[in-house]
């Protein structure tokens, strides 16, 4: 088979050799239908079509380049309090930002980094009201309600449910399991207790699977 390349696509996904899942001969339906065939290994795509081989980078939601793109400015720093996972600088008076606390365990990894980041954009977006002159900080001491709603933005933001049910229907095995769960965030690049929490509240699996997946997961026994 030979393997055709699209120009949009700056790297090559193999040295040598250009794919694309979006080839420039393809019209849109065709190149939707290789996205539905697609095999998906790793974080690549592989599609046949009429003899010819095509790769494509499984892209996660940039959400970095959703801030820059929103004049959003991301400021690290070590704040005292190391339970607060971020801070939105969100008022009439304040150039919108969002603080990552260096601190805080989830922002280490770059899944955890990513979420904190989606969370704060809800607050940046949908909460000014709520910080006035001040900064929203997300931690124990904010107000519950609004917390809730910022992790639902967040986890639909990098995890909509199109992009779930894809993944979902890839796995090697069944979603409803610890193996599962694990793949699928490693896929989505989420954290796994995210995912697991997304999972329910948009019906993938039951709250019944849910309790049962956490404490397979999440006891001593496995503290993955």
């Amino acid at each position: 088979m030979r393997y055709e390349g699209s120009p949009k696509h700056r790297e090559p996904w193999q040295p040598g050799r250009r794919g694309s899942l979006c080839p420039n001969d393809l019209n849109q339906s065709i190149a939707k239908q290789l996205l539905a065939d697609s095999v998906l290994m790793g974080n690549k795509r592989y599609a046949v079509y009429q003899g010819r081989a095509y790769c494509a980078q499984q892209h996660a939601l940039d959400i970095h380049e959703i801030l820059n793109r929103l004049k959003i400015e991301i400021i690290s720093l070590e704040l005292s309090d190391a339970d607060i996972r971020g801070v939105s600088i969100a008022s009439p008076n304040h150039r919108p930002g969002i603080v990552i606390n260096e601190r805080n365990d989830h922002n280490k990894h770059h899944f955890g980094l990513r979420f904190t980041l989606a969370h704060e954009l809800c607050h940046v977006l949908f909460d000014r009201r709520i910080g006035h002159h001040l900064a929203l900080a997300s931690g124990p001491w904010a107000p519950p309600g609004i917390e809730k709603r910022a992790n639902a933005f967040a986890a639909m933001l990098l995890m909509p449910p199109l992009l779930v049910q894809r993944v979902i229907s890839r796995l090697a095995v069944p979603i409803d399991t610890a193996a599962g769960v694990r793949e699928a965030a490693r896929t989505l690049q989420a954290g796994v207790r995210s995912v697991l929490s997304h999972l329910q509240n948009a019906g993938f699996i039951t709250g019944i699977e849910h309790e049962r997946i956490a404490n397979e997961m999440f006891s001593r026994f496995d503290p993955r």
